[in-house]
């Protein structure tokens, strides 16, 4: 549903700011013209991004989310709408209220407080329930060819992979540890790039979501798995989604070996995949998405928000023990990036969790090994 698009003003400079704290003018016109009462919402915390968000309820008291973007930002928000078409017939994604491109700003359905990430913090006996519910999600994104989402999104490949590797180089190494690179090892590092981004590039193409971690996903209604933060779905090399998923934030304490296994098993079998070259996809996957956390979590601690290092750290240790154990797939690592995860394994953080959870899962009896709850498992499917 789309709204009227009213008049904005322009905004003076030295102008009174907005009447309400935390709530921009253009917002409490554009909730005032959806019929809401501005005073009924608050602002809730955010993740990384430009985007502000805030929680009321409409006329007959159901809960909602403002989503309200930057002025300026409307494209972000039509590729969040595009996203969404293409997304709602496959997977479950919120239902959109009102939505206006010139605020911009949207009314969406709120998914709840508690996303996936909390809910398994809270209990992690739930972790093989959500995780592999959620996996079975990322699987259903199969059914979208990626010829269909068009100009959406420049595809996820080894130029944009450079692209990214280049910040990490930049914030992390550069901005947070204060190296100083001479010629011959940014040599190295650029060459290590190259040959990665070729590995990945000669990987199956499909859909991806981009951000499918615990934070933005949510236990919703039926034992559906509701997705958010989808503006960014685009090609991507198989495997990628999974990396993600279950190897970055608060997976990496909560999902063990036999999980990923569990977890793995299922998306090959579901894309017709064999386990070992999916495995590989995913490892390639990992040293990628991993670098590429490390220098996103090193631009946030750089910015002040400390709770990053604990991402930081966890990242670090993990393509640490992938490196240890798995190699790093002929990607032929310089030794003075494998070494910087080596050394900075934080005593705090314990590698087991992480450990063997890039091997191929080793041949199992198909007895049930998890405790799905008394609801069932979780589905993947609307």
């Amino acid at each position: 549903m789309t709204i009227a698009n009213p008049k904005r003003s322009q905004t003076p400079a030295g102008s009174a700011p907005d009447q309400r704290p935390g709530l921009p003018r253009r917002a409490v016109r554009f909730l005032t013209a959806a019929g809401r009462r501005p005073a009924g919402f608050s602002e809730i915390k955010g993740d990384v991004g430009t985007r502000r968000y805030f929680r009321g309820k409409d006329p007959a008291g159901k809960v909602e989310l403002l989503a309200l973007y930057s002025d300026g930002d409307e494209g972000v928000l039509d590729r969040w709408m595009t996203a969404h078409r293409i997304l709602a017939p496959v997977i479950r994604v919120p239902e959109i209220y009102v939505a206006d491109r010139t605020v911009p700003a949207a009314l969406i359905e709120d998914f709840g407080k508690v996303d996936l990430s909390s809910q398994v913090r809270r209990d992690p006996k739930r972790a093989p329930e959500l995780f592999l519910g959620a996996c079975e999600t990322a699987a259903l994104l199969r059914k979208i060819p990626p010829v269909l989402l068009g100009d959406l999104n420049p595809p996820l490949d080894a130029a944009l992979f450079r692209r990214e590797l280049d910040v990490t180089r930049s914030e992390f190494f550069t901005g947070l540890l204060g190296q100083k690179w001479d010629p011959r090892r940014r040599a190295l590092f650029d060459e290590w790039v190259f040959r990665l981004g070729e590995r990945l590039d000669a990987l199956p193409r499909l859909t991806c979501h981009r951000d499918f971690h615990g934070n933005n996903l949510f236990a919703a209604e039926k034992g559906t798995i509701g997705v958010i933060d989808f503006q960014d779905l685009r090609p991507g090399p198989l495997g990628y989604d999974l990396a993600s998923l279950l190897f970055e934030r608060d997976a990496l304490g909560v999902v063990d070996d036999e999980l990923v296994e569990d977890a793995i098993r299922g998306y090959a079998r579901a894309l017709g995949l064999g386990v070992s070259d999916l495995t590989r996809a995913i490892g390639l996957c990992r040293i990628q998405r991993g670098w590429k956390a490390a220098g996103t979590f090193a631009r946030q601690v750089r910015r002040g928000r400390r709770g990053y290092s604990d991402f930081l750290r966890r990242q670090l240790d993990a393509l640490g023990s992938l490196f240890e154990e798995s190699g790093d797939f002929g990607t032929s690592i310089p030794d003075f990036l494998r070494n910087e995860t080596a050394r900075r394994k934080p005593a705090t953080v314990s590698s087991s969790s992480s450990k063997r959870r890039h091997a191929a899962p080793k041949k199992k009896a198909p007895a049930a090994r998890h405790s799905r709850g008394s609801s069932g498992k979780i589905k993947a499917s609307r």
